[in-house]
């Protein structure tokens, strides 16, 4: 397809990077969240006493029920859609030699500041800086390459 052509592949690759640490964190939580909106589906609802007259839904329990099918639908999608993207990215990330995998790790895997990425891995790798920025660039262009192709 001649778009295929036009798509700036790193780009891309750096936002897949980026989404990794989400996909994790479905994959880690979905069953629990499923099970806990099971566990809610199925539990009567506590009466409370408060001598106020209540206006009854004849279909709450219905509507309960319906509600916690359609979000345990979106959860199950969700992993779904997780489980297919690291399918997809884990072959690629293990084909990475181990330096390439710290280097995208530390500039797009890992939270918090990003100030000082630089020289802890120059520190690290016992690399000058200048060299930290073409082997993160060599390392996303093979992980590039990996995913997507030529």
């Amino acid at each position: 397809m001649i778009a295929w052509k036009y798509l700036d592949k790193q780009t891309a690759t750096v936002s897949v990077l980026n989404d990794f640490e989400n996909m994790t964190c479905i994959i880690s939580l979905t069953p629990d969240g499923i099970k806990a909106v099971e566990d809610d589906m199925v539990s009567p609802r506590g009466s409370s006493v408060d001598d106020m007259p209540h206006a009854r839904n004849l279909h709450s329990h219905e509507d309960k029920v319906l509600n916690s099918i359609n979000k345990i639908d979106v959860l199950k999608e969700r992993y779904k859609q997780a489980l297919e993207f690291m399918n997809w990215f884990k072959p690629a990330w293990d084909t990475l030699s181990e330096e390439e995998q710290i280097i995208l790790s530390e500039f797009y895997l890992v939270t918090g500041s990003k100030t000082g990425v630089v020289g802890n891995l120059s520190e690290k790798l016992y690399i000058d800086r200048s060299n930290v920025y073409r082997r993160k660039e060599k390392a996303l262009e093979h992980l590039t390459v990996l995913l997507y192709g030529y």
